[in-house]
């Protein structure tokens, strides 16, 4: 009827038309979250709702709730230009010397909260764009940590100009590498030590259907930041020129991360990328946020639409890995759960209660891992897809992984893993190994991501004890003597040098042999044993 049910824009029309969704119901992409306000509004609280909250149009209704108008953005900017001239011509001609700042400066955030190295980078960054004549901006993630005092090292930029043509001026002056990508018109510069900054020219993104991967062309940085996932990923700081060092939010962003809300920035973001579903619930859980109502609602019917489906193996898996790579990713999966995202990954893996617990336990076992060990070979990835396919059989596991993109090596490996693991664990339920030597032929076949599995699939602490023993300090467990000295004693090398290595090692792991003299004599000994003959040192030795 005449009641306000929602706002559409002309460029999400656009866009759906583009994407052929001609058929669509209007209100599955509408925007709900509408302000609207009575004829006796005050000019003030209109601009706010055009200019605070990035509402380009202000339904105007009655007292019934009718619609009754409209107010659009251009009438308040022809407003607030008419308040600005009567302003201006009350003011001294002295006083408007001093102008506005358009953006707030952060000059002593970044003082304060950057490291010298990460402020010297950026400098360079912005001496290099100044002598190429472009301008440079530091956007998305690095900004918004930096406004919430958490740590981020890994820096992107968006240049207005050339962002390769950049990347190798910067690189010719201050060293490093460049990788280019003339398609995406991006960069990326490695500086050593793992360390990299991420070049973009400024640029605005259409996709030719869903899912697909963006084509590019050029534009400002207030587009390039529009084309972003939500609000709080659209913040910019100017690096050089006039407002060095100013925060630029175009989108409210400072805002909504303010009241820790995460809001998708146009109705048709999840139909031009399906990831972003991942990304907000990773986002949601990392940042304790809530997610606005309006795009939990296009979120759900882009599952319902089944877009995922149309999310390459590599990019889902890509999507998982950095959830998995979270703090406390269980978090974020138990979230994954109440969507019905998992069913994407395959039909029948439901997160349910126990399967949850499960990954909770090796969220712990690898909070214990990182702190003991250096944990840079260590795919956190992998245990928790272990963990996932514990309540799956090996051909519907086999499904999962070839789902996410993983070729057949790859996927034998992680098989042979999975009932290994699955194996030991059931084994050891029933009967804990006790003294070394059984702690050791229990788990020495299974690698680190197996091992967390089975810590995590135990019951008791104890049994925890014995794996977290078996990996901090019986599997390091090593004879003092090497084949080699074992050839110089008179064993020859074959099947039997390595019968008597083994037998030696056995007896080291049990704390039977504890010097290299008890080990020669030990290994003379079982040589004998097996052969009828003492060993024959060569006369060369």
């Amino acid at each position: 009827g005449e009641m306000v049910a929602g706002i559409i824009t002309r460029q999400t029309v656009e866009k759906a038309l583009y994407h052929n969704m001609g058929k669509e119901k209007l209100a599955d992409y509408m925007n709900t979250e509408v302000s609207k306000v009575s004829k006796d509004a005050p000019y003030e609280t209109i601009k706010q709702i055009v200019i605070g909250k990035k509402q380009k149009v202000v339904p105007v209704v009655d007292d019934a709730g009718l619609m009754v108008g409209i107010i659009g953005r251009s009438d308040v900017m022809h407003a607030m230009y008419g308040d600005m001239m009567k302003s201006q011509a009350a003011t001294p001609i002295v006083e408007r010397k001093t102008a506005r700042p358009v953006a707030r400066d952060l000059s002593e955030v970044m003082k304060e909260r950057l490291p010298k190295e990460m402020r010297e980078l950026l400098a360079n960054t912005a001496d290099t764009a100044t002598e190429c004549g472009y301008a440079a901006y530091a956007v998305g993630g690095f900004v918004r940590d930096l406004i919430m005092r958490r740590s981020n090292s890994d820096v992107d930029v968006v240049i207005e100009g050339d962002g390769i043509d950049f990347a190798h001026r910067f690189v010719k002056k201050y060293g490093g590498r460049v990788r280019p990508h003339k398609k995406f018109a991006t960069a990326i510069i490695a500086l050593g030590n793992h360390r990299k900054m991420d070049i973009a020219t400024a640029r605005t993104e259409y996709y030719t259907e869903p899912a697909a991967l963006p084509i590019v062309e050029m534009s400002s940085i207030k587009n390039d930041l529009f084309r972003r996932d939500f609000t709080v990923n659209t913040l910019a700081i100017k690096l050089n020129g006039k407002n060095k060092n100013h925060l630029i939010d175009f989108f409210g962003g400072q805002q909504d991360m303010k009241d820790e809300v995460l809001r998708v920035m146009h109705s048709l973001s999840f139909v031009e990328d399906p990831t972003r579903l991942f990304r907000a619930i990773r986002f949601e859980q990392r940042f304790h946020m809530s997610i606005a109502s309006q795009t939990e609602k296009l979120m759900k019917l882009a599952i319902s639409n089944r877009l995922v489906d149309r999310i390459s193996g590599s990019r889902l898996f890509g999507e998982l890995r950095l959830i998995f790579n979270e703090d406390q990713p269980t978090r974020a999966m138990w979230r994954m759960e109440h969507y019905g995202l998992w069913r994407f990954v395959y039909p029948s893996l439901a997160y349910g209660e126990s399967l949850h617990l499960l990954c909770e336990q090796a969220e712990e076992a690898i909070a214990w891992h990182r702190i003991t060990f250096d944990t840079k070979n260590l795919s956190v990835w992998m245990v928790y897809l272990l963990c996932l396919c514990t309540t799956l059989t090996e051909p519907e596991a086999e499904a999962v992984m070839a789902r996410l993109g993983f070729m057949k090596g790859s996927i034998a490996k992680f098989l042979h893993t999975r009932k290994a693991a699955m194996e030991t664990a059931e084994r050891i339920a029933k009967a804990p190994p006790t003294g070394p030597l059984e702690i050791f032929d229990a788990f020495h076949t299974l690698d680190d991501e197996g091992l967390i599995v089975v810590m995590a699939a135990s019951k008791g602490l104890e049994t925890k004890k014995i794996i977290a023993e078996y990996m901090v300090k019986i599997r390091f467990i090593r004879p003092k003597i090497s084949g080699g000295d074992l050839i110089k004693a008179g064993i020859a090398s074959g099947p039997i040098l390595g019968k008597v290595v083994n037998a030696v090692m056995r007896e080291t792991i049990k704390g039977i042999l504890t010097t290299k003299e008890e080990e020669m004599h030990f290994a003379k000994t079982y040589y004998t044993k097996l052969t009828g003959s003492e060993p024959i040192t060569p006369p060369s030795a």
